[in-house]
């Protein structure tokens, strides 16, 4: 198409100020320019292309190229919901550790060229995603993300990532993993369940060896450590609740049941404000007790006494070791009906559900 230089520059400065095309809308003339065949010096005009957009095939009436998978835990058996999938057209930016007031489903960086979410069994479909050898991947859920190549993809095909690619990392050489504490209660050995989704061994040690696992020992009736210097919890100095700088740091904390009910009393308002700053704080069974004291603000937000969820202390806690509690999943929104697929799907409830 041969266009007047006016007409070009109009058209190009409509297309920078509206956004068009994936680059801004800028335009580039091909090689060569003008033959000097008109007065109007006259020029072709072409869109460019940069980088992996290149390799974005239009496959007309064929099959279009796809890129399926499935995602799954370390482990390579537990699928993974709500993950993000993406080619990136750019390297994505390094991650922070630390508390940060973002989603898990946020803004993937990278200027991904396609993208999918899995669904709770895990599976994606990327459509036109580029074609040819050794196509970056990016599989990331939060702050737990690992970037791969795929050997081929090929043009106007449906093409299947192989599964060792798409689970997420199991160790530091393998991709992104967030900084995780965990205080081990003497009731649940909760860092047993990071090993059994596939978190390499190796990952866990007492702070201050760069692993990306902090071991504490709870405060009340601690589970195993990992030597004599394991640091207590609720140590003034060296513990983990009692310096809110040191608890900003993470970006996970675990306080798992320590198999008694203690008042959480140092450190109950670190937690809180941890928790307002954006972190991440998970707790079984007798460590609701970082939830219910008086006038914790948790209270507030999810109104347990009237929900019947928790006590309103503890000589109100209902409980025993033989008591078997049967619970209804709610499914009349989105994500309640998909934690129910996922449930099925990861083995943890019939088909009749």
């Amino acid at each position: 198409m041969r266009v007047h230089p006016f007409v070009r520059l109009v058209l190009v400065a409509a297309a920078a100020g509206c956004g068009g095309g994936r680059n801004g809308g800028t335009y580039y003339p091909p090689a060569g320019g003008d033959d000097g065949s008109n007065p109007w010096g006259e020029q072709d005009l072409s869109p460019a292309c940069f980088g992996l957009q290149c390799q974005q095939v239009d496959c007309g009436g064929l099959t279009a190229t796809s890129l399926s998978g499935t995602v799954y835990a370390p482990n390579g058996e537990l699928p993974i919901y709500n993950a993000i999938v993406y080619v990136p057209d750019t390297a994505p930016d390094a991650f922070k550790d630390g508390v940060t007031c973002d989603r898990c489903d946020g803004q993937a960086s990278g200027n991904p060229l396609v993208q999918a979410l899995t669904g709770p069994d895990g599976k994606f479909t990327l459509m036109n995603p580029p074609s040819g050898a050794y196509i970056p991947l990016v599989i990331q859920i939060g702050k737990w993300r690992r970037q791969v190549k795929i050997p081929m993809v090929a043009q106007c095909s449906a093409n299947t990532a192989p599964p060792e690619l798409t689970r997420l990392p199991k160790n530091q050489s393998e991709g992104d993993i967030p900084r995780i504490a965990i205080a081990s209660g003497g009731a649940d050995p909760f860092e047993c369940l990071l090993l059994k989704m596939g978190l390499d061994s190796d990952e866990i040690a007492e702070p201050g060896h760069g692993k990306r696992v902090d071991f504490y020992q709870g405060a009340n009736s601690p589970g195993t450590t990992i030597s004599q210097s394991t640091p207590v919890a609720d140590d003034p100095s060296k513990g983990l609740y009692t310096n809110i700088k040191r608890l900003m740091q993470y970006d996970v904390v675990i306080l798992p049941c320590e198999g008694l009910e203690a008042d959480q009393k140092a450190g109950t308002k670190n937690i809180a404000d941890y928790l307002s700053a954006g972190g991440r704080v998970f707790t079984t069974h007798y460590s609701y007790d970082w939830l219910t004291y008086r006038n914790s603000p948790f209270n507030v937000i999810a109104k347990p006494q009237q929900a019947g969820l928790w006590p309103k202390d503890q000589s109100d806690y209902p409980f025993d070791d033989t008591t078997v509690t049967v619970a209804k999943l709610v499914q009349n929104f989105p994500k309640g009906k998909a934690f129910a697929q996922w449930l099925k799907f990861a083995g943890a409830q019939s088909a009749a559900g």
